[in-house]
């Protein structure tokens, strides 16, 4: 999922209430996933700024990427 769709008020950040939005949304359109595959805010801020940047924003898609193929691959 692009950056800019969680950023909604454009600030090249994502608040905690764009990623709550957000997280609410991806829950509605992948309703199957497990728990631990929804996206939560401590993962991605990694700073614990407040703030999610689009590098964290990247690290973490990335980190979930792999997560997601090594489960695969498992199965």
């Amino acid at each position: 999922v692009p950056f800019f769709m969680a950023d909604t008020a454009g600030s090249k950040k994502i608040s905690r209430a764009e990623f709550d939005r957000y997280g609410g949304g991806y829950r509605v359109n992948y309703p199957g996933l497990r728990p631990e595959d929804i996206p939560r805010w401590e993962s991605f801020d990694h700073d614990h700024s407040g703030t999610i940047t689009f590098d964290e924003y990247n690290q973490q898609m990335l980190k979930e990427i792999r997560k997601a193929q090594y489960r695969a691959a498992k199965t």
